[in-house]
């Protein structure tokens, strides 16, 4: 399920929770952000210091913390998706129509109403061409992720907000991957200088 971000922080200095990422997310749609709007709203909560990534989810149905330590995390991954079989199903369905209509108004050419209807069938097959293309390019999801040395993956899949404006692109997304990889360096150099510091 594709998430909206209401909140989003990735920067190599930290902020002064001392995180260097902070993705704050709720469910897409309407009735998503209308319960937001009521502080009433399943959320999504992602965090990374220097010494751990937290990742949060809370609904009606409960509340579910994962606390991973920076040294077992073993790689970070980032990518985007667009969907276009949704896309193209959406103009073939609005092609089937519109292509019944014209076909119907060829057959009664010579009826007062045949090129009106003619037009309204080209118009169907137009319009549905936009929406498909609209979709196309507002549904864009973009997943990050992080995979621990167990193998599990922790990830959000995020896509534009259009209600709150937010639109997080594949920089930004490359950015939190290199803020985790160079915190994971760090603390490998840091143990091979001083094996016994804590962190």
């Amino acid at each position: 399920m594709a998430l909206v971000p209401k909140q989003w922080y990735a920067d190599a200095n930290p902020n002064e929770r001392n995180n260097y990422v902070e993705i704050l997310a709720r469910n897409s749609g309407l009735l998503a952000w209308l319960l937001a709007l009521l502080r009433i709203d399943p959320t999504y909560f992602l965090s990374i210091n220097h010494r751990r990534l937290v990742f949060q989810t809370a609904s009606f149905t409960g509340y579910r913390k994962v606390i991973i330590p920076i040294d077992s995390i073993s790689s970070s991954y980032y990518g985007y998706h667009k969907p276009w079989k949704q896309a193209v199903g959406i103009f073939f369905m609005a092609l089937l129509a519109g292509g019944q209509i014209i076909t119907a108004s060829i057959g009664n050419a010579r009826d007062a109403d045949g090129p009106g209807v003619l037009w309204f069938g080209v118009g169907i097959v137009l319009l549905g061409l936009l929406i498909a293309a609209i979709y196309y390019f507002l549904n864009k999801q973009l997943v990050i992720g992080i995979t621990d040395n167990n193998g599990a993956d922790h990830e959000m899949v995020l896509k534009k907000s259009v209600i709150e404006n937010k639109e997080i692109n594949e920089q930004q997304m490359e950015l939190v991957t290199r803020i985790v990889l160079t915190i994971i360096d760090n603390q490998k150099a840091q143990k091979l200088h001083n094996p016994s510091a804590i962190v």
